[in-house]
Parts: C-alpha cells; sequence; structure tokens
C-alpha cells in the first residue's frame, strides 16, 4: 500500500472535517502517561525503554462517520500507524485496520523489541503518525479524495531525548551505500553532510551518518559491552567533530558570527551547548575549530571520557 507523507497541509477536498476530528483526539501514553499531540521530550535513558501505546480515543463507528462524511467506501480506507525513526530516515508500518472489519483496537500497544529496531532503537527518538487513509483508487469526484495513499486526516507525535550532542545514530553502512559515495571495500564510517547546516532548525536533516553494517548490528545486540561503549563513544566524537568543523567552516566562509544566526538556529544551539560543555566562549570554539583540529578532537574526547572506554575495553579484553 502507498502512503505518502505531507510536508504541509493542503487540503482541496471537502468532507474532511470528521476524520481530522477524530485523529485530534488521539493520544500516546509512554509509561503509562498521556501526552497531546506533538513533541515529547525525556531523558534519553528512559527513551531507551519506555512502554509505548497509542489511545485513538476513538471506535469503529465514529471511523465510518468519518468515511461517510469524505465520501469513502469503508473497504477502501485504514486506519494506520506509521513509526520513523528521527535520523535514521526509516520508516515502519506498525499498525493498519480496514474500517470495513469491525474488529478495531481502540489502544494499540507498540512492542519495539518486535517492531522494527531501526526505527524504535534509534537514540535521537522517533515519530508516530496516526492517519486514515486511502488504501485503493476510488472513483474519481469533484473535491473528494480519490487516489490510494491521500490521508483522510492524521496526527503526529515526535519522541526525543532531551538535549544531547551525541543523538546522531547511524544508518547501515553496505555495499549499495559505499557505491553511492564511491566508498572502497572495507571502509568502516561515512558522515555525509549537507551544505548550509547553517539555516537548519534541525540539524539531524542536513547529516546522515553511517556505520559498517555488520558492525552497527552487534553494536545493536549489546550496547553496553565494553566494545560497543568504546565504539559508540568512538563515532559520536567522530560526527560531532565532523559537525563543528562544518559550521565553523560554513561560518567563515559566510563571514558571519553567532550574533549574525537566528533563535531557532539548530547550529546556534549546538555551538553554544558545546561551548558551555567546553567551558568556552562560543567565539572561542569556533577559532578553535578553524585553526587547530587537533585541539578540538582533544576537547571531544576529554568531553566523552574517551580514555576511560578505551581503558575499560583493553582491561576487559
Amino acid at each position: 500500500m502507498l502512503i505518502r507523507s505531507e510536508s504541509r497541509v493542503i487540503r482541496p477536498y471537502n468532507g474532511l472535517e470528521a476524520s481530522q476530528s477524530i485523529l485530534s483526539n488521539v493520544r500516546i501514553s509512554i509509561d503509562n502517561v498521556l501526552y497531546e499531540n506533538g513533541t515529547i521530550t525525556m531523558p534519553e535513558s528512559r527513551l531507551a525503554s519506555a512502554t509505548v501505546q497509542l489511545e485513538t480515543g476513538t471506535n469503529i463507528k465514529e471511523l465510518r462517520k468519518a468515511c461517510d462524511a469524505a465520501g469513502v467506501p469503508y473497504k477502501s480506507a485504514k486506519f494506520i500507524v506509521l513509526g520513523r525513526s528521527r535520523m535514521l530516515r526509516r520508516s515502519s508500518l506498525v499498525y493498519e485496520h480496514v474500517i470495513s472489519d469491525s474488529n478495531f483496537e481502540e489502544s494499540i500497544e507498540i512492542d519495539r523489541l518486535v517492531e522494527d529496531r531501526f526505527v524504535f532503537k534509534d537514540k535521537t527518538g522517533f515519530h508516530l503518525t496516526a492517519a486514515i487513509t486511502l488504501s485503493e483508487n476510488i472513483k474519481n469526484s469533484s473535491l473528494k479524495v480519490s487516489k490510494s495513499g491521500t490521508w483522510l486526516g492524521s496526527s503526529h507525535f515526535k519522541i526525543k531525548p532531551q538535549e544531547s550532542n551525541s543523538s546522531f545514530s547511524p544508518l547501515p553502512l553496505n555495499k549499495a551505500i559505499r557505491e553511492k559515495y564511491g566508498l572502497k571495500v572495507g571502509t568502516y564510517s561515512y558522515i555525509d553532510i549537507q551544505d548550509d547546516l547553517v539555516l537548519l532548525d534541525d540539524l539531524s536533516s542536513g547529516i546522515t551518518a553511517y556505520l559498517d553494517e555488520d558492525v552497527l548490528n552487534l553494536l545493536l545486540r549489546d550496547e553496553k559491552d565494553s566494545v560497543s561503549e568504546a565504539l559508540q563513544t568512538q563515532f559520536a566524537i567522530q560526527t560531532l567533530y565532523s559537525i563543528c568543523k562544518e559550521i565553523s567552516y560554513e561560518m567563515s566562509q559566510k563571514q558571519i558570527d553567532t550574533s549574525d544566526l537566528g533563535s531557532e538556529s539548530a547550529a546556534l544551539h549546538f555551538i553554544h551547548k558545546l561551548s558551555s560543555e567546553f567551558k568556552l566562549d562560543s567565539n572561542q570554539l569556533l577559532e578553535i575549530a578553524n585553526n587547530d583540529s587537533s585541539m578540538l578532537l582533544s576537547l571531544f574526547e576529554s568531553n566523552f571520557a574517551f580514555a576511560k572506554k578505551i581503558e575499560k575495553l583493553l582491561k576487559d579484553n
């Protein structure tokens, strides 16, 4: 089934008010605490283990009334729940129910152990979308939905950790990715950073980090093992170092400083947070990033206590 994603609401259709009203009542339960749609932040440790359940706040009778209002046959519409990782750009259809079927689950448990681990084990968090969608094409009618994949209404939840500079989870670096970027066999990692990071309000949308597929699978099996901890720390340092270098380079090329970045700038928040952790002025940090790569790397290693993790790794092995 085709499921379209909508970046902005453009609804040139009649009869969708009932669907959107139903979806606005959906709530998410995290560790038995209910939240309305929108962004939910929590400590990274809690995010990793939280139980998640979607409370639809509706029933099959209301869903059918919404279909009637939109001029959509029951058999041609579904209630779906779509999961998507924040960093890995991977999606998973968590739940789907044909509205002609009476056996609708009003409370939908998200089994994070069974569902796609690349969605629900992303340390940067994940998105959940509940939607009523057309599952097949229907007869075209003026100002009525008709194409498969069109949403009649939706509700969105963004679950993410509280500010964390290490929240850039990697995608698997496999043969196809190596070929895409022209990487040689045996390449362990790669970080793709788009231009104009300083213009983004979410750095993760401009950065894709890759880690060797086999290594990544091993890390996901046992994240607390000393080898895993050391590798994760090393990769976090490498990623953040690269981001910091890119931001400082872009600002230098554009001949701007932190005062020229808007209050919503993700690059500004990134630099301010690093400066605070490194106990440096923001401009000092940018100067180091531009002129002293070795010193910048040492700041990250110190901040992540990398030496202690390497020492633990050597002792355990």
